[in-house]
């Protein structure tokens, strides 16, 4: 019993150190998607259009900006393009890439700022439609056409309604969603084995708190970055692709880090509360002419959470 008891332990905690290491390494996979000469390719066309933006010439700025998302699909540069379409006098074309931008990058830092710009720029159109439409004289109207009337259909007669032997009832369909839960039933636990799975848990809850903070940490970081590309936006310059890559590596780390520490520490509380149940119980004699109720094993349930903005685990027990 006691081996068993090890190897569920051991089955946890692996479970949730790989679950960790797989979401760190999805966050890094995206960056070495291209080659060095792809990556060397981007960076001189960014440069070069931001070079020509900083002194004007905007159409070439426009083109570099996108040679380089189409080698890259960096999200950055669909907002660099429809800045320099907006500061070129073409509203119409700025308004179809800020709009671009926002459902490649929704969760862009300066969201905020890019709404303010596409309000400002519908503006603009509109205002200039109106222009036009005022300038351009009401075409001539369209001379009748005679149309001959329908016939008037003739009622159908209306007979007795059909008897009906019972009540009718309708089927009603309930919608709803349910996120399915991990069940693990513990076995019972010997005496000798609960400090053991004490040991284990809270040692598995250490570790949960250690990736919360890393979690605390590695957030505070991107949204520095953040931060600074929200700063540069307000300030009208151009993205730098560097600073928005860090910010997303840092994000992925932050959910990974909140992730596993969510894991972990679930993982630390059953094996704790199953490790007391089973060192804290005392056996009891059974009053005499009856027959003493089965012993129950403790259970626990532990659900993920994961939706816009919330990702975590959640987890309860029954004894």
């Amino acid at each position: 019993m006691s081996s068993l008891l090890k190897r569920f332990a051991h089955a946890v905690l692996r479970t949730a150190l790989l679950s960790a290491l797989l979401l760190l390494t999805a966050s890094v996979a995206r960056a070495a998607d291209l080659t060095p000469a792809q990556k060397l390719e981007m960076k001189q066309l960014y440069e070069k259009a931001t070079r020509a933006y900083d002194v004007g010439k905007y159409n070439e700025a426009i083109e570099d900006y996108q040679k380089a998302y189409e080698i890259g699909g960096d999200p950055p540069m669909l907002y660099n393009i429809a800045q320099a379409y907006r500061l070129n006098d073409q509203p119409a074309e700025a308004l179809r890439f800020y709009r671009r931008y926002l459902q490649r990058a929704p969760n862009a830092r300066n969201r905020e700022d890019v709404e303010r710009k596409i309000a400002e720029v519908e503006k603009t159109v509109e205002e200039r439609r109106k222009a036009a439409a005022a300038a351009t004289p009401p075409p001539l109207p369209a001379p009748p056409v005679a149309t001959t009337p329908a016939p008037t259909p003739t009622p159908a007669p209306v007979g007795p309604p059909a008897p009906t032997n019972g009540p009718t009832t309708t089927p009603s369909t309930a919608l709803g969603t349910e996120t399915p839960g991990v069940t693990a039933t513990a076995p019972p636990v010997e005496e000798g084995s609960g400090r053991t799975l004490k040991i284990v848990g809270w040692s598995s809850v250490g570790v949960g708190v250690l990736c919360g903070a890393g979690a605390l940490i590695t957030g505070l970081m991107a949204r520095s970055k953040g931060q600074d590309l929200t700063n540069m936006s307000n300030a009208g310059l151009v993205f730098d692709p560097n600073v928005e890559h860090s910010g997303k590596v840092l994000n992925n780390v932050t959910i990974g880090l909140g992730i596993a520490g969510g894991v972990f520490a679930v993982a630390g509380a059953v094996l704790v509360v199953v490790g007391s149940s089973g060192s804290g119980e005392s056996a009891a004699p059974a009053p005499e002419g009856t027959t003493p109720p089965a012993p129950s094993s403790p259970s626990a349930m532990v659900a993920p959470w994961i939706g816009s903005g919330l990702v975590g685990a959640g987890a309860a027990f029954r004894f």
